[in-house]
């Protein structure tokens, strides 16, 4: 019976219903002009539920116009619900109150007019006023809970149009209006779940996913780990390593909770967890690969990370760090699967080179067909095509969590190179609950500076005396076995940098930072996660080296880098045990 619903959609004027409705000359219009065919009369009367241009108006069309920034939209859904096909259409495309119009899906004049009445109401952008894929979003229209009582009389006028009624004989309408609507669909055609529906026809709002910055609490005080931060501030990628069940995952879903502002709507909005499998050869189950197989043709086939990316690299989210986990990052090797990033990510710190996307203009038409109907990927998608790609932004943060065992690979000194390490360790089981122990690297600050410590660019210019001359002695000791370059030393600068504008910035200093040598602490640290994560060897290259970085780290007798000291102190034994021994091992 549905398909007794229909109406012309290949006449054009229909646009000009809205401006006629919210300049209040509907009465007018049809009283004086509707004869003269600037919008064709069969048209007219299926869009206004009317059998005879001179029949009375249905009071909804009157009592809309007191909602003007309504009128487009509810216009809208009047041209929607005028016609069969367009039901089936816009049934099997929305989601979530949003969706995609496609061409493909239409006649040519059909979609004309259907793309120029959404560009028009506000439920699309007039951008896509030419596009062959329309995104729209309605979502606006639900939180008015007294519009969705005019739209359940416009559902009720075209039921009755095709002749249902309370109390008809035919089969196929011996529902109740509600039953009926959700029958034939119609919640879908809105993105709604029938509670949804049944709630907002009765007259209550309903409240969209809100991702909208106007809704974060900038002030908001939030715990941080500074330990963490600094290294992540300092550079895009870090290893953890450490013993299972020492919280090397635990720490950072926690830091992205707490630098989620839409936690409340998806906890995992600015995270994105993969395990890493064994047996990796190549970067598809990262990045995703073209499938030329698919029921539309080639497609690009997605991946969490990719869909993380969209989002992270939208001008919206720029201000807003995300995370990246690769849980058991060494099952297979990193060098294989994570080549392209290790690329990238170094391309992206420097200015003055030309950066490569990830992926091309090329593969986000494909990606397109994958999120095919989805309102947001499609909109994330178009604007990294108008930026010429999808680019590894700095907002997103890699990290890797290690465990050392058989079954897993050592790191190479190309990764190792281009990574912050941070090594967590088991300790006597009554620290756990010891507060004053744990809370040593937590601060508590505002949300706004947190984005701000975590996105601010300090001058790599600016070098210092101090640091370059502790390098130079560390060189010294490292310069026949396991020399570094500028990329070190250009990394240990900034996490120098980012270290001492962190005890400048924060009111509530932690206490690793709030001593009065800082120097000590920072070289302590970039000793620990830069320069003795990349020593491993057997006796014959370590028995001379070892001894002179323990020493290296006692001034006058006493121990001025008690984080390295102890570190080198237990790979000397694991050397004397084994006869090998490496940073991680």
């Amino acid at each position: 019976m549905l398909t007794k619903l229909k109406t012309s959609r290949t006449k054009h004027g229909i646009i000009r219903i809205i401006s006629i409705i919210k300049d209040g000359k509907l009465k007018n219009y049809m009283e004086n002009e509707a004869t003269t065919n600037v919008i064709d009369p069969s048209q007219l009367k299926g869009i206004l539920g009317i059998k005879k241009l001179d029949d009375p108006l249905p009071s909804f069309w009157f009592e809309i116009q007191k909602y003007p920034n309504m009128v487009g939209y509810f216009c809208a859904l009047a041209v929607i619900f005028s016609h069969h096909r367009n039901i089936e259409v816009f049934k099997n495309s929305s989601s979530n109150m949003k969706g995609v119009m496609h061409k493909q899906d239409f006649d040519e004049k059909s979609f004309t007019n259907l793309r120029g009445i959404l560009t028009s109401s506000g439920a699309s952008r007039i951008e896509d006023a030419r596009a062959d894929e329309v995104p729209y979003n309605f979502s606006k229209v639900f939180s008015h809970g007294e519009i969705g009582v005019l739209v359940k009389n416009l559902i009720l006028n075209r039921l009755n149009t095709i002749g249902w009624s309370e109390n008809a004989e035919d089969s196929e309408f011996k529902r109740s209006f509600l039953e009926q609507c959700i029958w034939y669909g119609f919640h879908k055609v809105f993105g709604l779940t029938e509670s949804q529906l049944e709630s907002w026809f009765s007259g209550n709002s309903l409240v969209p996913e809100n991702y909208s910055k106007e809704n974060i609490n900038y002030n908001k005080y939030i715990p941080i780990d500074t330990h963490i931060l600094a290294s992540l501030s300092s550079k895009q990628l870090i290893i953890i390593t450490g013993p299972s069940g020492t919280g090397k995952t635990y720490g950072i879903r926690r830091l992205a909770a707490s630098l989620n502002p839409y936690y409340n709507i998806d906890r995992n909005y600015n995270l994105a967890f993969i395990p890493i499998e064994a047996g990796w050869k190549d970067g598809r189950h990262l990045i995703g690969y073209k499938n030329p197989f698919s029921e539309s043709g080639e497609q690009y086939e997605t991946t969490p990370l990719i869909n993380l990316l969209l989002k992270a690299s939208s001008a919206q989210n720029s201000d807003l760090p995300f995370f990246i986990i690769f849980d058991e990052m060494n099952l297979s090797h990193v060098e294989m699967y994570f080549a392209r990033f290790l690329s990238l990510i170094e391309t992206a710190k420097h200015p003055k080179l030309l950066s490569e996307p990830l992926l091309s203009v090329e593969d986000l038409l494909l990606l397109k067909k994958t999120f095919k109907y989805s309102y947001t990927y499609i909109s994330l998608i178009n604007e990294a095509i108008e930026n010429g790609g999808l680019y590894i932004p700095k907002n997103v943060y890699f990290i890797g969590t290690v465990n050392i065992d058989e079954t897993t690979y050592m790191f190479s000194p190309k990764v190792l190179d281009r990574a912050f390490v941070i090594e967590k360790n088991t300790d006597k089981p009554s620290t756990i609950f010891n507060e004053e122990e744990n809370s040593k690297y937590q601060s508590t600050i505002p949300l706004e500076k947190a984005y701000k410590l975590f996105l601010s660019e300090l001058s790599s210019d600016n070098i210092q005396k101090e640091l370059i001359d502790f390098l130079d002695d560390v060189y010294e000791i490292l310069k026949n076995n396991f020399p570094f370059g500028y990329r070190v030393i250009r990394e240990c600068n900034d996490y120098y940098n980012v270290l001492n504008n962190f005890k400048r910035q924060l009111d509530d200093v932690p206490e690793w930072l709030n001593k009065n040598n800082i120097n000590n602490i920072i070289f302590d640290e970039i000793l620990m996660q830069k320069i003795l994560p990349k020593i491993h060897g057997n006796r014959k290259q370590l028995a001379t080296l070892l001894p002179k970085l323990v020493e290296f780290c006692k001034a006058n007798g006493e121990v001025i880098y008690p984080r390295s000291f102890h570190k080198l102190k237990s790979m000397e034994r694991n050397l004397q045990n084994s006869g090998y021994c490496g940073f991680v091992v």
